[in-house]
């Protein structure tokens, strides 16, 4: 005879194996083959050569507008090439590099303007 506590332990086991049996298959990933042993390989996911190519047409463009001081447009386009291929480490790379710039560019007027509000002479004074 089956009591209540086996009717419970069954429907787990049924729901646990049913849950196995309908989880999503994992993304397929792409391990590093420039691991050494003994390094813990990183695994990508893989990336469409179509988005790999735009990625870096944009990285090129992103890299000249860097080299012209246009961080506002390198910025934007490097973006758009970290999202086209997000294991573009080049665009990661040169974003890190713009957002910097950008940063620095931004604390250096922001000191310029603080010092030339100390500057200015009181109303009594003119």
């Amino acid at each position: 005879m089956i009591n209540m506590k086996q009717i419970c332990i069954w429907s787990i086991v049924v729901m646990v194996g049913a849950s196995v049996c309908a989880a999503p298959k994992p993304q397929t990933l792409e391990a590093d083959a420039e691991t050494k042993p003994g390094e813990v390989a990183m695994a990508l996911p893989k990336t469409d050569p179509a988005a790999a190519e735009l990625a870096e047409k944009l990285v090129g463009t992103g890299k000249r507008q860097y080299g012209r001081g246009l961080l506002d447009s390198a910025q934007r386009t490097l973006e758009k090439a970290v999202h086209a291929d997000p294991n573009n480490l080049k665009a990661w790379y040169y974003l890190n590099r713009v957002n910097e710039a950008i940063h620095e560019r931004d604390r250096e007027e922001q000191y310029r303007r603080d010092v030339l509000a100390r500057m200015q002479l009181p109303p009594d004074m003119t």
